[in-house]
């Protein structure tokens, strides 16, 4: 039995969805998961697991880092959130829905359950995708993260380096930063 979410245009139906697992995300992040997930031939679902294996240990500090305001307002960001009362990051403006099937949701539920989560599948979904699925700046800065926890003389790179190693502009690049900032792990020059 095979199992996949059901991608359903029509955001306005809140009466569909309540109570329901499915998850919703900005198209930045819609984007980058059909890219991912057609370059490797998967389904949403198992993407989404990926993503959720991806974060499972450190999944507070995910959603935390998801809840930050974000220093600067970017005129045309599709990636950071709009101060403490802006939507979580990756998951707003509301551009894609998927349904997970009657199976996949009780995985679903599942992982959050145990995760201690309080917050709806759905949110725990949408933040995990936007920090596991490249071109993101949450995924850079999970990268550069990494890398400045496993080698402590590691210089991070400024953002026109980072946007040609990572192949993006040089506008997600300085949100990867500004995130590093943000959780006072670097000092970013103001000039």
């Amino acid at each position: 039995m095979t199992s996949s979410y059901r991608q359903d245009d029509d955001t306005d139906d809140q009466e569909l969805r309540a109570g329901q697992s499915g998850f919703r995300v900005s198209q930045d992040v819609a984007d980058r998961l059909k890219e991912y997930r057609q370059a490797r031939d998967l389904t949403v679902t198992e993407v989404v697991i990926e993503a959720l294996d991806h974060i499972a240990d450190e999944i507070p500090h995910a959603m935390a880092r998801a809840r930050m305001p974000a220093r600067v307002t970017p005129t045309r960001s599709r990636f950071a959130a709009r101060g403490s009362k802006g939507p979580l990051k990756g998951t707003g403006p509301v551009q894609r829905w998927w349904q997970p099937t009657k199976d996949d949701r009780a995985v679903v539920k599942e992982m959050a359950a145990e995760a201690g989560l309080r917050d709806t599948p759905g949110i725990l979904i949408a933040v995990a995708l936007n920090e596991f699925l490249p071109g993101g700046a949450m995924h850079i800065a999970g990268q550069l993260r990494g890398q400045m926890t496993s080698d402590k003389t590691f210089e991070v790179p400024g953002d026109l380096a980072l946007a040609r190693t990572y192949g993006v502009s040089r506008e997600i690049a300085k949100s990867a930063l500004l995130q590093l900032q943000a959780e006072g792990l670097i000092r970013l020059d103001p000039s």
